[in-house]
This record gives C-alpha cells, structure tokens and sequence, in this order.
C-alpha cells in the first residue's frame, strides 16, 4: 500500500515541488528517507512494494524517484527503462555501501545519482540535491526553480556528470 504523507507548509524549503516516489521495503529506513524527502520540500509518496510501485510510476507523474537496491522484489533496469526516455523523473538509487556490483549495475541501468546510506543518513541534504540534479523537477515545463546550487558540495555520486 502506498503511503502518501506532506510536510506542513512551514517545514518546506523554498517550492522545489512535486512529488517523489520512495520505493523502499525496510520499514525503518523507508520512514527516514520519506521524512527527508519531506523536509526537502517535495510530497513524498512510499511505496514498499517493487510491483506496485511500477504500477504507480505509470499512473502518475512524479519529480523524482528514490529507490532502495535493496528492495524486494526489485528490477531497477526495468524500473528505470518503463520511466521512458527524457524528460523523466530524476532516479536516485541507493544501497549500502559494500554492495559495489550493485552500484555499478544500477549506474549502467541509467540511475541519476547514487547514494550509501550512510550518506542519506549522515547529510540529509544530499538526498535534495540528488533529487533535483541540475535540472528542474521534470514536468514542471520550466516554471520553477531547483536549488541544486544550495549544497553543491554534498558527497554524492551524480552519474550525468561523469
């Protein structure tokens, strides 16, 4: 079951807008990287099971999506080819930090932007960041503004630029 939940408007950072997918099955971490997907500013949207989360993904339109590799169930390659081609929502995966043939296979598969958990753990703003790249929210039709300028040196891993 999906899980919708917004931040009050007092705990939003300036309207980078829209929603986010958080596809993550343990329980515990699903909550802490929706609750900074929140303080980002975006609606956060958690998903904790693989299936459904595609079926989400092609009913809707969203700003970004943030993926556990470690997720049940999950087929990034074919999570990721089902977005379609640009724009679409920005692809943030992550996973702990020894699993590196994971790493490496969600990089080849298209992802955005790569995270450890320590790095979403350690600085929340990371995630921000990775959501947002250095585009606009996709689907925003360039009426927006993303901040990704805000923390340009937050420790992640952005695959577009390298």
């Amino acid at each position: 079951m999906a899980i919708r939940s917004q931040a009050p408007m007092d705990q939003r950072q300036a309207d980078p807008g829209g929603r986010v997918l958080v596809i993550c099955s343990d329980l515990f971490f699903s909550t802490q990287v929706a609750n900074m997907v929140r303080a980002a500013g975006f609606e956060a949207v958690l998903e904790m099971q693989a299936a459904r989360a595609a079926g989400l993904l092609a009913s809707s339109c969203w700003a970004g999506v943030v993926v556990d590799m470690e997720t049940s169930g999950l087929d990034l390659a074919g999570l990721i080819a089902s977005l379609g081609p640009e724009p679409r929502p920005r692809l943030v995966a992550f996973g702990p930090h020894v699993h590196t043939a994971k790493f490496e296979a969600a990089k080849e598969a298209g992802c955005d932007a790569l995270l450890t958990r320590g790095q979403i753990s350690s600085n929340p703003q990371g995630l921000r960041v990775a959501i947002l790249g250095d585009r606009p929210v996709a689907g925003c039709k360039g009426t927006c503004e993303h901040h990704a300028d805000e923390a340009s040196d937050v420790p992640i891993t952005d695959l577009k630029s390298t």
